[in-house]
């Protein structure tokens, strides 16, 4: 017996028993000290190995060298495709587009969606993953991957995973994933009642959604609705997913529509909304450009020129060419593009007057001074009919008259609003527009002399909270939003169906 054929024979023993890291010295030392006596067997089960004890790269080459030798040999080109997927496909970025679509298209062409075993459908969603991230939406390309798969074949059920915060996490299945992606595809290349058509499906098909999907579906027929003129229906469509999750991009598609039909005010009224709303400052100037232009139209110049320098500092923070859009508008307002704008205290200005604006067109809370702490300028409010709850606020910033000085105990109306904290940078949940609110004394029986009661004027018990008409339960200080999107919880949304609308908006 030869040394390569004891070596073989020691390495497969090995690997039939499972211990593979025992066999990989084995196989390494017969693939690479008798590479004349080697075979794509012998390659096969040194890369098992590999792969099994997580050595993507070496697999990769062993496995690369037995697919020149045979480049039909199946059993070596599941593991090839396996070593290319764990190798290049699941990086976080991908800096080569071209080397990451030429191995993608290796692994779809040495495997297909009937292998159980293949990384063929989790290579495909991939590079599905990738293009949906890019700036220049490619639909046709994004079709095209899309239609390497049969979506009837596709897994219903995902893999339930441990994160690393210790919280198990239930993706979205490649079954679910396929109508989100194909949806906006499909809105993208303005095909749009096939689109509708396709979300409807998804949501006869699919019990539970995941990471919000049912949400984007209802928005991309909303969106497809308002495309084909249905704006009535998109409207009632959107604001059905406001009813359940308060998003400012929906609250923005309103306006949009509103703006469609000549609903200018409330269009105003709808953006100011999704301003105040959580969400990242850097993704709303497309709908900041829409406010500045409503607002010229409104005659509110001095807020469109403040909204201008919001938008002039967030590309200088993002470093990145302003658009010519951006530019005019500088120019119309006298506003030097290349001077340097700190983004947080126009946008703080920004929110005090959208609060002020929002505060009009709702009724104020009210509740009593529960602590004054006037070394520091912070007071704090209890919410009417709260025992648990207080909220701060400004002293120096609250309504008050020499007749009126404020005192713990004193009845006062107010607003909530999110004012930023320099100190914490973040935004942190305040009472605003603090007024006292006089209190007319309330009569006291009184008995006489003969026996009899009379009416006596007292005035209100200071230490007890009155229940008013309306009550907030505020958010603990610690807690109040942040400039994020807070995910909802996923639940099967109810939609109307078609015989409902009699509509192939739906």
């Amino acid at each position: 017996m030869s040394v390569a054929e004891e070596l073989r024979l020691r390495a497969e023993d090995l690997r039939k028993n499972k211990k593979f890291r025992l066999a990989i010295p084995k196989y390494r030392e017969l693939w690479e000290e008798h590479p004349e006596e080697r075979t794509k067997w012998d390659g096969w089960g040194y890369a098992t190995c590999l792969l099994k004890e997580k050595k993507y790269d070496d697999a990769y080459d062993v496995c690369h060298a037995v697919y020149q030798m045979d480049p039909n040999f199946v059993f070596n080109n599941g593991l090839y495709a396996w070593s290319i997927y764990k190798r290049e496909m699941l990086k976080e970025r991908v800096n080569n587009p071209e080397n990451f679509f030429r191995l993608a298209r290796l692994i779809t062409s040495i495997t297909s969606q009937n292998e159980s075993q293949s990384p063929y459908t989790k290579t495909v969603f991939r590079v599905l993953d990738y293009l949906d991230r890019k700036e220049d939406y490619p639909a046709d390309e994004i079709l095209e991957w899309l239609g390497k798969v049969d979506y009837k074949k596709l897994p219903t059920e995902a893999e339930v995973y441990t994160n690393r915060h210790g919280k198990q996490v239930s993706p979205a299945s490649f079954f679910e994933q396929y109508y989100t992606f194909k949806a906006k595809a499909l809105y993208k290349k303005e095909r749009y009642q096939e689109s509708i058509d396709l979300c409807k499906e998804a949501f006869e098909v699919i019990r539970n959604f995941h990471n919000n999907n049912d949400i984007w579906l209802l928005r991309r027929v909303a969106l497809s609705n308002v495309k084909l003129g249905r704006y009535d229906l998109a409207l009632e469509q959107l604001h059905d997913i406001l009813d359940e999750n308060s998003r400012w991009f929906v609250m923005k598609d309103i306006a949009d529509i509103y703006v469609l039909t000549g609903r200018n005010e409330e269009a105003i009224q709808m953006l100011t909304g999704a301003a105040l709303l959580p969400g990242e400052t850097s993704k709303k100037t497309k709908m900041f450009e829409l406010m500045v232009d409503l607002y010229k139209k409104s005659e509110q110049r001095q807020i469109a020129e403040q909204v201008v320098r919001l938008m002039v500092s967030i590309e200088q923070k993002k470093q990145e060419p302003m658009e010519q859009v951006l530019l005019d508008l500088c120019a119309e307002f006298n506003i030097p593009a290349d001077q340097q704008y700190e983004m947080q205290p126009i946008l703080n200005e920004c929110r005090a007057f959208w609060q002020k604006e929002m505060f009009k067109l709702r009724d104020p809370f009210t509740g009593r001074i529960d602590k004054l702490q006037k070394d520091i300028n912070l007071g704090y409010i209890k919410a009417g009919g709260s025992k648990n709850f207080v909220l701060p606020f400004r002293i120096s910033e609250a309504h008050t008259t020499e007749e009126m000085p404020l005192v713990r105990n004193m009845k006062v109306s107010y607003y909530v609003a999110d004012l930023f904290d320099p100190k914490k940078n973040r935004y942190i949940r305040h009472a605003v527009e603090v007024t006292p609110v006089p209190e007319t004394p309330k009569p006291e029986k009184k008995e006489t002399e003969g026996g009899e009661t009379s009416q006596a004027e007292t005035a209100p018990q200071a230490e007890a909270p009155v229940q008013t008409e309306q009550t907030v339960e505020p958010e603990p200080v610690n807690e109040a939003p942040a400039e994020s999107e807070a995910p909802a919880k996923p639940r099967k949304k109810k939609v109307k169906k078609e015989e409902e609308t009699n509509q192939d908006g739906w």
